[in-house]
């Protein structure tokens, strides 16, 4: 199947600096995207983007955070003009048995993460 060409476009992937997230960007990247590494562990996100070279931006965001997440989009609009996809993927582990988790506490913790990046303003979509 061939994919569409996305050389010269703009992404940005919260939860990069490991997983899932990290594995995207990679594979973004081989694609000619140039990539905004966003996540709460600047090291990672430093390390991997000296990997990644000229594509890769890191700024450090917790998507937890509603002003982080703003202050995410209007560096991505100052850098870039807008982004071209939002690879949405931060997110966290819940420990411990399955039946003693009480089903409010998933989604309390989830609940920002999800809503942050879709509560914000627009994204400075291109």
């Amino acid at each position: 199947m061939k994919m569409e060409d996305l050389t010269g476009r703009v992404a940005v992937i919260t939860g990069a600096s490991s997983g899932i997230g990290e594995a995207a960007a990679r594979l973004l990247v081989e694609e000619g995207v140039s990539v905004v590494l966003a996540a709460r562990r600047k090291d990672r996100l430093d390390k991997l983007t000296e990997e990644l070279g000229d594509k890769a931006v890191a700024i450090e965001t917790d998507v937890g955070d509603l002003s982080a997440v703003r202050t995410l989009f209007d560096r991505v609009k100052e850098r870039f003009g807008g982004l071209d996809l939002l690879f949405n993927n931060a997110g966290m582990g819940i420990n411990g048995p399955f039946a003693d988790t009480d089903p409010g506490t998933g989604r309390r913790r989830s609940t920002p993460t999800c809503t942050a990046c879709s509560t914000a303003p627009t994204p400075p979509c291109r």
